[in-house]
């Protein structure tokens, strides 16, 4: 069987490369289509506990997925950087593609533990 096989390929090779082009073609035409999700949540079963866990995290603090500013400055409580944090804490909270601004200005409840 592997001989005819072996046989037909050095007789047509060139049939064998347009059925293996097609081949490729096809599988290549649906990549585009192709999606990734990086999510692990996604993964795991919705009755899982880890899973409820994950969905009560982000009921709680609105997703997963955190972007974090972090100004610099000499002195945090001068009134031009305390400006300067507002002013840009209000400019994100109209960015329509974050669920939840947080900063010194948003907290409800700030509080200093151990020092």
């Amino acid at each position: 069987m592997i001989n005819k096989i072996a046989d037909s390929v050095v007789k047509y090779p060139w049939v064998y490369i347009v059925v293996f082009l097609l081949i490729t073609a096809a599988f290549g035409s649906q990549v585009s289509k192709a999606e990734i999700d990086p999510s692990i949540k996604n993964q795991l079963p919705t009755d899982i506990q880890a899973r409820l866990n994950i969905d009560k995290i982000e009921d709680i603090f609105g997703g997963t997925d955190i972007a974090m500013v972090i100004f610099s400055s000499d002195d945090v409580l001068d009134a031009k950087t305390l400006k300067r944090v507002k002013k840009f804490s209000k400019e994100m909270e109209r960015v329509k593609d974050f669920d939840k601004i947080m900063s010194i200005f948003t907290l409800k409840d700030i509080k200093g533990e151990d020092g």
